[in-house]
């Protein structure tokens, strides 16, 4: 006589494998008792075996789901419950794998019966998420045993690629802005090296400069040392000054007149 998929009992009823299990320990219970005091029994009743049998389960809903089948009882998994009990042997003997199974299976209700797996957690349909560590490492066990090919495990076992964000176009311009690509990337921007400035030739040499310095400081020139228009701007200043001197000239007889 088959029993009911676990997938579809409620939130606040016992699955039809925990009952089963209970009465095969000579636990009395019913669809409508407590699922916690009923999986705190068969745990009392199991002592030591507890954590083992917890893992039968959880590694025989693992395969179910890597198979892509439905079982409505263990036995249907083609292993002997001998092979069953190895396989959670060797699941526990690793302390991580143990710590990540308790930490999946903390509701009672996922503890001694067959699950589901989908992308989100459903525990009220007993489903668990497959982007659990617990699961993955439930997968890498059963490769390891040689009870699912890589290509099961790659395809009803991976997780789902995550999307990137889109990132808006004002982003994109601040991050500009303060040169940087929106990815993170540092933006590249080409930088034009300075070109030294070449300074302008001197008017007058330091010989010349010391010269007038000189002339300055003493009121006249040297004796016999002509005065000279070294470049073409002193030459136009010059020429500057006498026409400003005959304007004003011109000017002050033209006032008088």
């Amino acid at each position: 006589m088959s029993t009911p998929s676990p997938q579809a009992a409620p939130e606040s009823l016992l699955s039809a494998h925990q009952i089963a299990f209970a009465s095969s320990l000579g636990l009395q219970c019913e669809a409508n008792d407590s699922v916690g005091d009923t999986v705190l029994r068969i745990e009392q009743s199991l002592g030591q075996q507890s954590m083992r049998e917890i893992a039968r389960w959880f590694l025989l809903s693992v395969l179910q789901h890597l198979q892509n089948t439905e079982w409505t009882e263990v036995e249907e998994s083609g292993l002997s419950i001998d092979d069953q009990y190895a396989l959670a042997e060797s699941f526990i003997e690793r302390d991580e794998y143990k710590q990540s199974l308790l930490t999946v299976l903390k509701d009672p209700r996922f503890r001694f019966t067959l699950l589901g797996f989908a992308k989100g957690r459903n525990p009220e349909r007993r489903i668990l998420s497959m982007s659990t560590k617990a699961y993955r490492q439930a997968r890498d066990i059963l490769l390891e045993k040689g009870l699912v090919d890589a290509q099961q495990a790659t395809r009803r076992g991976r997780r789902p690629a995550r999307k990137k964000a889109a990132v808006s176009t004002a982003v994109n311009r601040r991050a500009t802005r303060r040169g940087m690509m929106p990815d993170g990337n540092t933006l590249q921007i080409d930088v034009v090296e300075p070109v030294a400035v070449q300074p302008a030739e001197e008017d007058m040499s330091e010989e010349e400069f010391a010269e007038l310095e000189k002339v300055l400081d003493d009121g006249k020139l040297e004796e016999g040392q002509p005065w000279t228009y070294q470049t073409n701007e002193e030459r136009y200043s010059l020429m500057l000054g006498i026409l400003a001197g005959a304007c004003v000239c011109v000017l002050a007889i033209w006032l008088l007149l």
